[in-house]
């Protein structure tokens, strides 16, 4: 089982601790990825037919005001719905770097009541970094990182979304350096186990089924289940980053 870490530690050690945790967990969460990839292939498939059928491709108009409202609401709807997972499997990990359990169910209540926060979150995380980056690339580039903990924030602590955007920076903003390295480190890592993986092996099931546009479609699905799992990989390196920056606050708070 996980143990929480008790102390400061080092970036190396943290990383150590994110690939038990996604070890650890993996099984446990199995099942919230399995229904997180049905589930978000039957949303798609339905908000997009959906979407379609409000197009209409004899209208001369530019802008078809029901098409792109119901498109963007499919989108943002999709988006919550997966950010509704990221908060259930999230939940498991911190259960289990805790050293304790919680149900599937208890997971799933979680990611229900975090979706929509989680998504104001994010749409306002996006707004202020590409703000930032717009007016200069170094702010930008702060609040990118001083602001990323929001989610966590959200999942674990119950904040607002202001809430967990001030917090957030507060945390980082002393390890802003620091921060940056290891979600360089986590995202490389995370892409590195994409390329050296599911790339290729596309690559390959798409030259293989090129003239089977069925198998190609099964594959595709089994492709998109892979890709699945990279997300948890990430979640599990960043919680051990997350608490380490909270002791860190803690102790400083302290002395």
């Amino acid at each position: 089982m996980e143990q929480a870490p008790t102390t400061p530690q080092t970036v190396d050690m943290l990383l150590k601790s994110g690939f038990r945790l996604f070890k650890t967990g993996f099984k446990d969460i199995l099942g919230i990825l399995l229904t997180q990839t049905i589930s978000m292939l039957v949303l798609f498939v339905a908000l997009f037919s959906l979407t379609i059928s409000l197009l209409d491709n004899t209208s001369t108009t530019l802008f078809q005001t029901d098409f792109i409202v119901c498109l963007i609401l499919s989108c943002l709807l999709l988006l919550a719905v997966e950010l509704g997972f990221i908060a259930a499997f999230t939940s498991k990990f911190w259960a289990i770097i805790h050293n304790s359990k919680i149900t599937s169910a208890h997971a799933y209540a979680v990611g229900a009541q975090k979706a929509l926060p989680l998504l104001v979150w994010l749409i306002s995380y996006v707004l202020l970094v590409a703000t930032g980056l717009m007016i200069l690339f170094v702010p930008g580039l702060v609040l990118m990182v001083s602001l990323f903990m929001g989610a966590a924030l959200i999942i674990q602590e119950h904040f607002s979304t202001v809430g967990a955007l001030k917090t957030s920076h507060k945390l980082v903003w002393p390890y802003l350096r620091r921060t940056l390295l290891y979600l360089v480190v986590s995202v490389s890592i995370t892409l590195a186990a994409y390329f050296a993986t599911i790339f290729p092996l596309g690559m390959l099931i798409s030259y293989i089924t090129h003239n089977n546009p069925m198998l190609s479609g099964i594959i595709d699905l089994a492709r998109y289940a892979l890709i699945v799992i990279l997300v948890p990989l990430f979640v599990a390196l960043i919680i051990p980053y997350y608490m380490d920056l909270q002791l860190r606050r803690q102790n400083k708070d302290l002395a």
